[in-house]
Order: C-alpha cells, then structure tokens, then sequence
C-alpha cells in the first residue's frame, strides 16, 4: 500500500481526495476487503502524520550542514552533447 503514501507526497492536496477514492476503487476491483483497505489508509496516514510532525517539532534533528543534492541522468549521447556545457566542470562527479 505504498502507494497512498506516494498519493499523498507527490501530489497537490486539492487532489487527494480525488486520488484516494481512486485507490479504493482500485483496491475493490481487485477483490481487497473494504476493511482492510481503509486500515491500511489510516495506518499510512497516521505514519504520514506522525513522522512529519515529529520532523517539525524536533528542530534539535535539523543538520544546518549543506547537503550535496544529486541528480542521475541517464545517458543519451545526443542529451550528454548538449549538457556538458551547462554544468560547471566542479559539479560533475563520476
């Protein structure tokens, strides 16, 4: 059921209501009792709301260190081409 979780942090919230009565819906067609699967939306929502909430109220968890941010791209001679020009020699790590 992870993908309520997916549902919730990768979408917009004006969408979640639309998203989960899709995952029900998804989750009835394929023969999943009602129960469990409002369980596991609330299992995973509560989960969602606790590990948010406990990174809010716990600023002592914050590193203020700068993180390296990555990013893979796959590789394309045509896109390697045209984007080793846009990115600084220092910042490109094999």
């Amino acid at each position: 059921m992870s993908i309520v979780v997916k549902t919730i942090v990768l979408s917009h919230p004006k969408f979640h209501e639309n998203y989960l009565r899709f995952i029900v819906n998804i989750f009835l067609e394929n023969d999943y009792p009602i129960k469990f699967i409002f369980d596991m939306i609330n299992s995973r929502l509560k989960s969602l709301l606790k590990r948010k909430t406990r990174r809010q109220a716990n600023p002592d968890t914050i590193n203020n260190e700068e993180k390296t941010m990555w990013f893979t791209i796959p590789f394309l001679l045509h896109l390697y081409i045209r984007s080793i020009n846009k990115f600084p020699p220092f910042l490109i790590k094999n």
